[in-house]
């Protein structure tokens, strides 16, 4: 919610159809994110099965409950809201099947948490648009396949390791980061890591 004087608040609904008790006339059927002006309901996402939803003041994160998809608004007040979702490299980390993510505000960055395999605890420093792995990572490190160091005086490491269903691509940059998980593709024998030269 925002706040009891404005009377406005944000609801993740999962279920396909339901009533909103004590609401004459609310009649919610569908699941997304609804917002509720006092008590006039207003779905703002179209049909998302959403997990959970938070509001910092300004900008709207709401996290999936069928994948592990982030969606985010900085105008979750006006007319029209604009939801964007995370792309699939850059939503809290998670290989099928994942689901049910929950997001938070934590001063400001974002956090969330996944359920499934290679699910973990991720945080987001720009408003739940991309998001990095930093503790709670259900991976196992049995294979390390490469790794390859920034040319610049940064400092920066990067790993990628193999567990044999799934493939983990880890930063360093004065702490460990996974920055992105994937199934490990049919066939593989190996993988590397490379930098590009002019994008460290």
């Amino acid at each position: 919610a925002v706040d009891e004087t404005t009377r406005i608040a944000f609801v993740a609904l999962t279920t396909d159809s339901t009533k909103a008790a004590g609401v004459a006339g609310a009649d919610l059927t569908g699941a997304g994110v609804w917002r509720f002006n006092d008590a006039t309901p207003r779905l703002i996402s179209g049909s998302l099965r959403t997990r959970s939803v938070a509001y910092n003041g300004t900008t709207l994160v709401a996290g999936n409950t069928d994948n592990n998809i982030v969606w985010s608004s900085s105008d979750p007040l006006s007319a029209l809201p604009t939801l964007t979702p995370t792309s699939q490299f850059q939503s809290p980390s998670g290989t099928n099947p994942v689901n049910r993510v929950t997001v938070a505000w934590a001063g400001a960055n974002v956090v969330a948490t996944t359920v499934g395999a290679e699910s973990a605890f991720s945080i987001s420093k720009d408003n739940g648009v991309t998001f990095n792995d930093v503790s709670l990572i259900r991976t196992t490190i049995s294979n390390i396949e490469d790794f390859a160091v920034a040319q610049d005086s940064s400092g920066r490491w990067y790993l990628i390791t193999d567990n044999g269903p799934n493939m983990s691509v880890w930063r360093n940059d004065g702490g460990w980061n996974r920055v992105l998980a994937f199934p490990t593709p049919a066939g593989t024998t190996g993988a590397v890591i490379r930098i590009a030269p002019d994008d460290v």
